[in-house]
């Protein structure tokens, strides 16, 4: 691999070097490489899995490119992804920009106590973790183990961190910034920033900030502090994602105030488009989409069975109504989020089991649940399962999206490098609603459209 002989294009295979967590710039975990231009040259870091001579080819792309940091997405990487799919098979493309940080930044006044951990036993902080921080990592930040920081508080509440995120070189120092999401707008975080700079400066050590092209508010940091473009980076990634609770997780993360990127939905078909944001499923009741809204109150009554709960959006509703619910989630880190938020029986289980420890009087199949079961037979057999153990005078509101396609689907979320498991989805056409119902135990009380979404609002029969 050439050295490169810049200041400039030190810092980024420094940057690049810290990412893959190796000093050579090799990434073993990576079927793929990472791409970065800078002012002066693009430099290519291939992942250790990479077949040979992909990455000869590569550099003889992008050695006749043309360098323009300003392009979000030069034509070059549409080529290189082109070239890797052909030789690694499909990818995941992440990338964003990265800025200098000068010495000399100017913060701003804001209306909170900056504190750094030059000017403060990080002891004194022992009790004020914000919950997006475990206790773990949260007790090596304040220690320093982690590197320099600089914080924000705000009656005593830290509300906004800088941090370093990775190892500190004699040449280069990179930052990470975190504000709480009642606090932003405050300018906390570039008050931060600045903090943690004057206390990482050193003769001949360059300071940089990277992000995520979808992370807007980091890239607002940026501007507001008039930080210089130094160069952008791509990562291109075959490798298989890891299966785990991917929802919970973005869950999670939106709960605690970390930055969520949207998450993405993909068909056993191989298509991949966005997948509702968390923030969605954190709205109180008046920013529901209206059929939600017309029928819910309808349905208010207990006790009530939210399957598919979520963040428990609905089942906090009923519990403020007065109404004892129980909200059940296959996704671990949904059943927690749940419980953080207040939701008094949230219980992790098989949604097409649901549990029998109840005449229940209202169940909800909200946010695309009305095709639980998976196929027509399987959500047939779950309809008629919760008549079995529903109230005489039960009702159940469910719905569903009218599908462009097959109606039997395999889905999954992918976040952050994660997966679901692939679970499989039944999208109910509108005209075979009444069929889907009919002999389950259940009658039609109301339909509500507004295509492709429809809702329905069911009688125990």
């Amino acid at each position: 691999m050439p050295h490169p002989t810049s200041p400039e294009s030190d810092l980024l295979c420094a940057r690049t070097a810290w990412a893959t967590q190796t000093f050579d710039g090799r990434d073993p975990r990576l079927l793929g490489l990472r791409l970065v231009a800078g002012r002066d040259r693009w430099l290519v870091f291939p992942g250790g899995r990479l077949p040979d001579g992909v990455e000869r080819a590569v550099r003889d792309l992008v050695i006749v490119a043309p360098r323009d940091v300003t392009l979000s997405r030069p034509t070059v990487v549409d080529e290189c992804a082109a070239l890797l799919e052909r030789a690694v098979g499909p990818l995941r493309i992440e990338s964003g920009p990265i800025f200098a940080i000068p010495p000399d930044v100017c913060a701003p006044v804001v209306g909170a106590r900056i504190v750094t951990s030059a000017s403060l036993p990080g002891v004194a902080l022992h009790d004020r973790r914000p919950r997006n921080w475990d206790v773990d990592e949260w007790h090596d930040l304040i220690a320093a183990r982690l590197g320099p920081w600089a914080m924000a508080l705000s009656d005593d509440a830290v509300v906004s961190i800088c941090h370093t995120p990775r190892p500190i070189t004699p040449h280069a120092a990179e930052c990470g910034v975190w504000t709480h999401p009642v606090h932003r707008g405050r300018r906390l975080a570039e008050a931060t920033t600045v903090a943690w700079t004057k206390i990482v400066a050193a003769p001949g050590r360059s300071l940089f900030y990277s992000t995520d092209d979808r992370n807007v508010p980091s890239q607002r940091l940026a501007a507001h502090l008039g930080l210089r473009l130094l160069g952008r980076q791509w990562t291109f990634d075959a490798s298989a994602l890891a299966v785990g609770d991917a929802w919970g997780r973005a869950l999670l993360d939106h709960h605690r105030g970390v930055w969520v990127p949207v998450p993405e939905l993909e068909t056993d078909g191989g298509e991949v488009g966005d997948a509702m944001h968390p923030e969605w499923f954190f709205r109180d009741f008046d920013r529901w989409d209206w059929w939600d809204r017309e029928l819910l109150p309808r349905a208010a009554q207990g006790p009530a069975l939210d399957l598919g709960a979520g963040a428990g959006r609905a089942a906090l509703w009923l519990q403020r109504q007065g109404i004892e619910v129980t909200a059940v989630d296959s996704s671990p880190g949904a059943v927690e989020v749940c419980r953080q938020r207040g939701v008094l029986d949230a219980r992790h289980d098989d949604l097409n089991d649901p549990p029998s420890d109840r005449r229940w009087r209202a169940i909800f199949l909200l946010c695309g649940n009305l095709g639980l079961g998976g196929t027509w037979e399987a959500t047939r057999a779950l309809l008629t399962r919760l008549s079995a153990i529903a109230a005489p005078d039960a009702v159940l509101v469910a719905d569903t999206v009218d599908p462009h396609g097959p109606p039997e689907i395999g889905l999954r979320i992918r976040y952050k490098g994660v997966a679901t498991p692939w679970w499989p989805q039944l999208n109910v056409p509108v005209h075979q609603v009444a069929a889907l119902v009919d002999g389950t135990g259940w009658t039609i009380d109301r339909h509500l459209l507004d295509l492709p979404d429809h809702a329905v609002l069911l009688r125990r029969a």
